[in-house]
């Protein structure tokens, strides 16, 4: 439902591996599925390359919704700070990096590891920013174990920039019940010391996994490439 608008490729890179195309998302387009089963509730893999377009503003990156006051999200916050969260009621945890993103001109990855079976609670959720584990948080309350998150669930839409301010976005995956490290999403170009793509291999996505390249265009931009 909604649609981004596919734009030019996605460079500089190494002389490897290129991605092609990317899509902005305004503040009305969005990509939206709705799992026809239940997959894994307590552990996943987010990846996404984004370049923001105006800072202060919203910008929901990943989001699966119950209802109105049951949801989770992976954002960019109106602070400009990377914050995730399931909330029902209250929050059932809350993660805030103490830095912000503020530079309009570069692309960065975001990445997220939720594990809930971990035993110790910082396991449970790790957020990598370009290659480098985040580990400054301006809030940080984890999730309980084995604590069911609100996505991967039967007839639980889930949207990619839905009520979004306006972003760039190349290379969103998403891995249901498995965690990959952020090796396989993303490599150091050794010319100029950037974490920049790769090609993605060797993984399994899962039941309500995805991943979406924005190669087509119009009606088809959403289309699963995994």
């Amino acid at each position: 439902n909604g649609a981004g608008q596919r734009v030019g490729a996605f460079q500089p890179f190494d002389n490897t591996f290129t991605v092609a195309k990317s899509a902005l998302f305004d503040t009305s387009s969005y990509l939206s599925r709705t799992p026809g089963s239940t997959g894994n509730a307590k552990t996943a893999t987010f990846s996404r390359w984004v370049r923001r377009n105006i800072n202060g503003q919203l910008q929901i990156l990943f989001s699966a919704v119950v209802s109105g006051s049951q949801k989770f999200f992976i954002v960019l916050n109106t602070e400009n700070q990377f914050e995730l969260y399931n909330y029902s009621g209250a929050y059932d945890f809350q993660i805030e990096t103490t830095r912000t993103f503020l530079d309009l001109s570069q692309w960065v990855h975001f990445y997220v590891a939720i594990d809930t079976s971990e035993s110790t609670s910082a396991d449970r959720i790790k957020v990598y920013i370009n290659g480098v584990q985040e580990t400054s948080f301006a809030t940080a309350s984890y999730p309980s174990l084995n604590f069911d998150m609100d996505f991967n669930t039967a007839s639980v839409p889930m949207y990619l920039g839905k009520e979004s301010g306006n972003s760039y976005t190349a290379e969103t995956a998403w891995v249901d019940g498995t965690i990959y490290a952020p090796s396989y999403f993303g490599q150091v170009d050794t010319s100029t010391n950037r974490w920049v793509p790769k090609a993605l291999a060797g993984i399994t996505w899962g039941t309500n996994g995805f991943y979406q390249d924005y190669a087509a265009s119009g009606a088809n931009l959403g289309d699963d490439a995994a």
